[in-house]
């Protein structure tokens, strides 16, 4: 396995750019010592040929002797005479290689040669950290373009050309990209959702708010008989309390997608939510004239949850039943248990809900056209907001649960609540 380093391809070219040259470095530092070496063993032939000719010229007898000692070497008494003879002469000591003028060639080539072999190695090294450094700085432009073009707003993306830093770097930039433009098309969304959130808001608010002026400026009228004046109270109340309502669903909506509740779950029997849910809509079914049945289990049903928020959520479904049962319609709630799951089923004899109409039910300000149309004792207005379906169905699922819903028209709506009693 290479060393971690060497994994860069930058890294990894550098190394083996300047092996390279200095492989040719070292072969052309041995090609030109084996040039010296020839020189200068010439050198010392020419100086020990003319040394011999010399000796021969003046004692011929001797030429055996001389030339045994250039063969085959002086003894040590033999070199400690020659060297006192030179000494007297001068001739002692380290010479400068351009003193002995047999020598001198030899030494004036291996400096051309020391001089070219510098010159090749530095041009080697030179051409290779030039190639690597260019292609390493003209990928880092590569990206601070693509980057530029990023914040720019382009949809560029960068090739991630193997491993390596550069490539890496790229890699996040196109990861940032991705992000960005997520982030981006996200925030429209939630601009377009605002914009046609407001646009509701204020539509749901406008309605009761016009009829509590109305009602208003009926009060005012000093002729206004008692029962009448009791009717436009009440009617007042009705909306008020339907902009409580909204309101606070409209809070309690914002703070879940804010993920800003902390829920308490802790296992608690779920029969005893049930009852909250029905006891805080007691007098809703009871002014509409609708039968509600409640089929409480045989025993305690502990299921781990949050009360008072599952209380919430059971309560919008149940208005929502309610609010869409004629007088004297009936809804109905149970429960259903085994070792894993327990589910709530809410029952009503409402109008129900077209299947085409079933996968928006539980969009936020969603009504079907079911609401407004006429029943047969005469129009039928439903006062939902479609908001408390949107806020059941969200705080079921923070708790791990579903909220399902079967319907047909004519004959009524059922909506499932399922929760976990342990972990899966």
């Amino acid at each position: 396995m290479r060393p971690a380093p060497l994994r860069n391809p930058e890294v990894l070219g550098i190394a083996i750019g300047f092996l390279a040259a200095s492989l040719l470095l070292a072969v052309a530092a041995f090609v030109g010592v084996l040039f010296w070496w020839r020189a200068f063993s010439a050198g010392l032939m020419q100086r020990d040929a003319a040394l011999i000719g010399r000796l021969l010229s003046t004692n011929p007898e001797l030429e055996s002797e001389i030339i045994s000692v250039f063969t085959r070497g002086a003894t040590s008494e033999e070199a400690a005479a020659g060297a006192a003879a030179a000494r007297r002469y001068g001739y002692a000591g380290a010479l400068p290689p351009f003193a002995d003028p047999f020598l001198r060639g030899p030494f004036a080539r291996l400096l051309a040669i020391a001089a070219a072999v510098f010159l090749i190695g530095g041009a080697a090294y030179a051409l290779v950290f030039r190639r690597v450094i260019s292609r390493l700085y003209g990928e880092i432009r590569r990206v601070s373009d693509g980057v530029e073009s990023i914040v720019q707003g382009g949809g560029i993306r960068l090739a991630e050309l193997g491993e390596g830093d550069v490539s890496l770097l790229s890699h996040r930039v196109n990861e940032m990209a991705g992000r960005l433009s997520a982030a981006a098309l996200q925030l429209g969304r939630e601009k377009d959702f605002l914009k046609g959130f407001l646009a509701d808001v204020s539509h749901q608010l406008k309605t009761p708010l016009s009829s509590v002026k109305m009602f208003a400026d009926l009060l005012l009228d000093e002729e206004l008989d008692r029962e009448r004046r009791k009717d436009f109270l009440d009617k007042s109340r009705q909306q008020i309390e339907r902009m409580e309502w909204l309101i606070s669903s409209l809070l309690s909506c914002a703070r879940m997608e804010a993920d800003a509740v902390e829920f308490r779950i802790i296992p608690v029997p779920l029969d005893e939510t049930i009852g909250d849910a029905l006891e805080g809509l007691r007098p809703a079914w009871e002014r509409k004239g609708v039968e509600l049945a409640w089929r409480p289990p045989a025993g305690h049903v502990v299921v781990p949850h949050d009360r008072r928020w599952i209380a919430e959520a059971l309560s919008n479904i149940l208005k929502n039943a309610v609010e869409h049962t004629p007088k004297g319609g009936h809804v109905t709630v149970a429960m259903e248990d085994d070792p894993v799951l327990a589910r709530v089923i809410v029952t009503d004899s409402g109008a129900g809900i077209a299947q085409e109409e079933l996968p928006g039910i539980f969009s936020r300000f969603f009504r079907t056209p079911a609401s407004d149309r006429e029943a047969g004792d005469g129009p039928r207005p439903v006062s939902g907001t479609g908001i408390g379906l949107a806020l059941a169905k969200a705080i079921v699922e923070r708790h791990g649960g579903v909220v399902s819903v079967s319907s047909a028209p004519g004959v009524g709506t059922a909506f499932s609540v399922t929760l976990r009693k342990i972990d899966i």
